[in-house]
């Protein structure tokens, strides 16, 4: 993989945008990190991540996940 810009959105359970950004990764494990990241920050909202090759949605936020795993 070579360097990707990556555009989050971060939505709430609405659907009603909170914020779109870009940020550009060196490679996947970057990206896998960048995207983590995002949802940490962004805990109580939806992030979906896009590039060039792909989409990426999350059916639940982190924090939901958190709570789910214990």
């Amino acid at each position: 993989m070579t360097k990707t810009i990556a555009t989050f959105k971060v939505t709430d359970s609405t659907g009603d945008l909170i914020k779109m950004y870009s940020l550009t990764a060196m490679n996947a494990d970057e990206l896998k990190k960048l995207i983590q990241e995002a949802r940490q920050v962004w805990d109580e909202y939806y992030v979906e991540v896009e590039t060039d090759l792909f989409t990426q949605s999350f059916s639940h936020t982190y924090s939901e996940e958190v709570l789910m795993s214990n």
